[in-house]
């Protein structure tokens, strides 16, 4: 049936700020369609989830579902694309930490499709799963080269730093990651305090999906036998 896409503005955002989310609906036919609406309205619902991770390796999912009317009617030309916005606020409550990923999905309840003489029992459009970055403030300034400030402030000590080490390795190219890796696994032993050693960890961890904490030499070994996964590989 139809196309169904949801777009977030950028890659990344900043806690508290407000973005909205952009449902798409193409239609890729050759002639026009239309949503019957139920006698109750259409009802969008969005699903979207946090995974918040702190500089002590900490972290947790909070999951929330919004339910939403849509106010309009949906009848699409053919090639025509239809597009609904709505805001979400990034505000979870407690420590924000260093680093969410969010990620969103939405589905749309209908009654059908009635394309030409047809009407077609399709009971939802279902928008697929996106996700993007929200960081704190200050990030923009690590954006132009990430692994060179991930190798800057793994050796300094204010506590203010730790948050940004994984910011860093979020915004890291793809081409980058493993020597992030590496880099970080050599610093545990050189970190100026324990606090930053378990940043480091926790930085290792938010990459990898390993979790060797201090322990250097079990990094290492991971390492060197070939074991190495960054995140989201599939």
């Amino acid at each position: 049936m139809s196309s169904a896409i949801l777009r977030t503005p950028d890659l990344y955002a900043e806690f508290g700020d407000t973005v909205p989310i952009y449902f798409e609906i193409h239609n890729p036919f050759g002639e026009s369609f239309e949503l019957l609406e139920p006698s109750t309205g259409f009802l969008l619902q969005v699903q979207w989830g946090v995974e918040r991770w702190l500089p002590s390796g900490a972290h947790d999912f909070l999951q929330s579902t919004r339910n939403a009317l849509l106010d309009r009617s949906v009848s699409l030309e053919a090639g025509e694309v239809f597009q609904e916005s709505s805001p979400l606020e990034l505000k979870i409550p407690g420590n924000p930490g260093a680093i969410w990923e969010v990620t969103v999905q939405a589905t749309l309840l209908m009654d059908g499709i009635s394309m030409g003489e047809e009407v077609y029992p399709v009971s939802k459009v279902q928008f697929p799963l996106t996700h993007f970055y929200v960081f704190p403030g200050g990030w923009e300034t690590l954006v132009d080269a990430p692994f060179d400030n991930l190798a800057r402030l793994v050796m300094l000590g204010p506590d203010s730093v730790d948050r940004h080490l994984l910011v860093c390795c979020a915004l890291l190219p793809k081409s980058q990651e493993r020597q992030a890796i590496r880099l970080l696994a050599d610093a545990i032993s050189t970190a100026p305090n324990r606090r930053r050693a378990i940043t480091i960890a926790a930085s290792l961890a938010w990459m990898t999906g390993s979790n060797f904490g201090l322990d250097q030499q079990a990094w290492k070994e991971w390492i060197e036998e070939g074991k190495m996964r960054v995140r989201h590989d599939t």
